[in-house]
């Protein structure tokens, strides 16, 4: 009987590890609650860490080109105004809304970290994620530089202060379908909205924020992902094991 060595046992062990923890990350819950207004402003937009964006791609997003994804539910509707932010080193990003209720029209805005809008989308062409046309969809579009981005989601025709007041460039998502509006020579630093108000419950949304360049913020802490300490965990057990087989085949020939 031909025995492998340690070392690719152990190798292909460590692989199969790995598949069996692949798979879609836990979905970003809004923090805000119903009734209040906890992430409607650039200040205080909930953070999506980098350890948020993961591989392989929920289903319903575009693959390829298969950019690392977060995804995040939540709730808007009427005045209400929800900013997420991110951090990237630049890179193309794609912002995805999907599974709006029919209720709720969502509209969706990319700011730059001073809060100068970059590219806004309103209604979108169905995709695999979409239930209707009123889904939101931005990109593909670059990111300029690194830096922190601000995602906004609100409901139409809630639209960002300075859109339509500068030059708009189609962009193209990656089926070749329209992918919103890039926009620039807007007032720089103005990330209001025509209204803003608390959050009232029952528009819930989902929203796949795909970027081809997530990064953690320089001088922040990097946390070890959960899954990182599961597979540590599970190598130890699995080298083990693996011993214990070898020594026992090694045994019988």
């Amino acid at each position: 009987m031909r025995l492998r060595s340690k070392a690719t046992l152990t190798a292909v062990a460590f692989a199969l590890l790995l598949t069996r923890l692949r798979g879609d990350a836990a979905v970003i819950a809004e923090i805000e609650a119903n009734g209040t207004a906890a992430n409607n402003t650039l200040s205080v937009a909930q953070v999506i860490a980098p350890s948020a964006f993961t591989l392989p791609v929920p289903a319903g997003v575009f693959s390829p080109p298969a950019y690392a994804t977060a995804t995040v539910q939540g709730s808007g509707g009427l005045q209400d105004v929800d900013f997420f932010r991110f951090f990237a080193s630049g890179g193309r990003v794609l912002l995805d809304m999907d599974n709006s209720s029919p209720t709720f029209d969502p509209l969706v805005a990319l700011f730059d970290s001073n809060g100068t809008l970059l590219a806004y989308d309103d209604d979108s062409a169905l995709d695999n994620g979409s239930v209707n046309t009123i889904d939101s969809f931005v990109g593909s579009f670059v990111l300029p530089s690194t830096g922190s981005y601000y995602v906004a989601i609100s409901e139409s025709p809630n639209f960002p202060t300075t859109a339509l007041t500068g030059t708009e460039i189609p962009l193209m998502r990656p089926d070749g379908a329209s992918g919103g509006f890039a926009v620039s020579g807007v007032a720089s630093s103005v990330s209001t909205f025509d209204f803003n108000g608390v959050q009232p419950g029952g528009a819930a949304y989902t929203l796949h924020i795909s970027a081809e360049s997530p990064a953690p913020e320089p001088g922040s802490p990097v946390p070890e992902p959960r899954s990182l300490g599961l597979v540590g965990v599970a190598l130890i057990t699995a080298a083990v094991a693996l011993r214990r087989r070898t020594c026992f085949l090694s045994a019988r020939v």
